[in-house]
């Protein structure tokens, strides 16, 4: 299993999803980025702007070397931009990492699925054109690209599972198995 997790995609790809399956499976931490970012950004992100956010992926850096010197391994990391997720290779080429980038091939349920949220983001064009530069982009290293549409959560986390070269069974196993 890699140290770090990143996953990436366009709001409504199931990022978060997938996220919160992984870390209760996985059971390491869980590092949302635009969580970093709210600790001090108003409510209403009125006062973001890019050398704020530069600063904050400075912080996400440092937070995750941290884990690893302190030996804590699948940290998961979700809510990137896609610059940041092809940054993310090279800024920690020293990490063992795997970057799992969701995509919608149907910009139909993209929207779809940004117009029925109750909370993030709600611009679903501007979703659905991010989505799409990301399926055009070839993968950077350690990349892989999972499309989700029409899939269940549980059918993404297994195919995710099988892309760390895990199962849920041999996860379930390895908690069983005496200390």
């Amino acid at each position: 299993m890699p140290e770090l997790i990143v996953i990436g995609g366009a709001p409504g790809c199931g990022k978060s999803t997938l996220a919160a399956h992984l870390r209760a499976l996985l059971r390491g931490p869980w590092i949302d980025f635009g969580r970093l970012r709210e600790f001090h950004l108003e409510r209403d992100w009125s006062n973001e702007s890019p050398e704020e956010e530069a600063m904050t992926f400075e912080n996400l850096l440092s937070i995750i070397r941290n884990y690893i010197r302190h030996g804590y391994r699948n940290i998961i990391l979700d809510d990137l931009r896609d610059n940041r997720i092809q940054q993310v290779p090279s800024v920690l080429r020293d990490v063992s990492l795997r970057i799992v980038t969701l995509v919608v091939s149907d910009p139909a349920e993209l929207r779809r699925r940004i117009e029925t949220r109750n909370d993030g983001w709600k611009d679903a064009e501007a979703a659905v054109a991010w989505n799409q530069r990301v399926l055009e982009r070839a993968c950077v290293a350690h990349e892989c690209k999972i499309d989700v549409t029409n899939k269940s959560p549980g059918a993404v986390l297994d195919e995710v599972l099988g892309e760390l070269g895990v199962s849920r069974a041999a996860l379930a196993a390895a908690s069983e198995a005496p200390a």
